[in-house]
């Protein structure tokens, strides 16, 4: 690992330590003021059980976005301490804001309005903190050479495949969601079972159309980005797509279905759509196709 990417690290995991406790901070506000802990419908945890799974969840998170920071340092707009904001407000789009459109489609509002007030506070502590350690350390060790600029290629040639990635991604994800919901009833039950629900077309056509359209609108967005974030994701080919694939998948939905792990929701529905339909969906399937089919 070169001195950039401990920076990086180090740099991260501080901002994640800070915006852990500005996480806490937060949603015990967010309580107070009558809003549901997250998504989660389980009884609220101590304040002292939220802090510590708060601080583990931010610092391991901070971690890898820090070393993320240092790679894509040159591509960020804006100088110091409001390059590092960018890139976590960035973060925030891509974490808080992706996640509460698919809540909103299910109909978790107040859910995600307690989400989303929490984790701006959050991101803006970590990317401000971020900054400063990452500019101080920097000028601290020497490191104050000019960052190589990364090569970039046209945005418009990420739409075609993010858009493909997206609604492939979304029939994976309803497709998985189907199995997953028939695999559960028959662990409880020892029968395949096929709830009414999931007999009905209009609502199996309508489930099938908010997937493949909120993660087509999305994969739009991702494969924007992979076009310039190209030249420093390792590999080649679909290998390099499956990488990035797989590094949005922990920067999404990997990092909330770590957090309902820490509350001790695994294995629930929650868990399930976010950890196993998420690596299938974003992680694997998404990759390959933004893999094979962007040409740069």
């Amino acid at each position: 690992m070169n001195s950039s990417l401990k920076i990086g690290a180090v740099s991260g995991l501080v901002a994640g330590f800070v915006s852990g406790i500005v996480a806490t901070v937060f949603v015990k506000m967010s309580l107070s003021m009558g809003l549901p802990f997250y998504w989660d419908p389980a009884p609220v945890p101590p304040i002292t059980n939220i802090a510590i799974n708060e601080i583990v969840l931010s610092v391991l998170y901070g971690i890898m976005l820090g070393i993320t920071y240092s790679k894509v340092y040159s591509l960020i707009p804006g100088k110091g301490v409001l390059k590092a904001l960018c890139y976590s407000l960035a973060m925030f789009v891509l974490y808080s804001v992706l996640l509460s459109t698919f809540a909103l489609a299910y109909g978790y509002i107040e859910g995600t309005i307690s989400t989303l007030f929490s984790d701006i506070f959050l991101f803006i502590a970590y990317g401000l903190v971020l900054g400063f350690f990452y500019e101080s350390l920097h000028i601290r060790y020497g490191l104050t050479e000019k960052e190589p600029k990364i090569a970039t290629y046209s945005m418009r040639g990420g739409i075609y495949p993010g858009a493909v990635a997206g609604i492939l991604n979304g029939a994976t994800a309803f497709l998985t969601i189907f199995l997953t919901t028939v695999y559960d009833l028959y662990q409880k039950t020892y029968t395949v079972t096929i709830p009414g629900y999931l007999t009905n077309i209009d609502f199996l056509i309508s489930q099938l159309q908010t997937h493949i359209l909120l993660n087509m609108v999305w994969g739009i967005v991702i494969g924007v980005i992979y076009t310039q974030v190209y030249h420093v994701v390792p590999g080649k080919g679909v290998l390099k797509g499956l990488v990035f694939g797989i590094v949005y998948f922990l920067i999404h939905s990997g990092k909330a279905a770590f957090g309902f792990a820490l509350y001790g929701q695994m294995f629930t529905e929650m868990f399930v759509s976010l950890a196993y339909v998420g690596f299938l969906g974003d992680g694997i399937v998404n990759g390959l196709a933004l893999g094979a089919l962007y040409k740069k």
